[in-house]
């Protein structure tokens, strides 16, 4: 689903990542995450969805193994967790332009909890 060069690319940037599916999703798995200076925790485990998913009109999704504090992650609108996999995944809601390769669809979440709404 993804080219060996977006995956690549990824694992530049956060190598612990594998590929898992469900309902019809294909999620990034991220292991050790490291989160923006300021947020606690400073690591977690994260799924991108780097598809559209749900009703909501998001262009991808970062669900998060736990809710983050401090950083901008105050100002985000946390929505209800999202079940996957068998646990419940934080999720807040986030949309950014279409057409992003898996490294920037990532970078945009990220930035989304360092700096919050803006």
């Amino acid at each position: 689903m993804y080219t060996e060069e977006e995956i690549t690319a990824l694992k530049q940037v956060t190598p612990l990542i594998s590929q898992a599916s469900e309902g019809g999703y294909t999620f990034i798995l991220i292991d050790n995450l490291p989160l923006p200076d300021g947020c606690m925790p400073s690591h977690v485990t994260a799924l991108l969805c780097p598809t559209p998913m749900g009703n909501g009109g998001y262009q991808s999704r970062l669900l998060l193994s736990e809710r983050i504090t401090g950083c901008g992650a105050a100002t985000l609108n946390w929505t209800e967790p999202v079940r996957a996999f068998g646990k419940n995944w934080q999720v807040f809601s986030w949309n950014h332009n279409p057409g992003l390769d898996l490294v920037n669809k990532l970078f945009v979440h990220l930035r989304a909890i360092r700096y919050g709404k803006q």
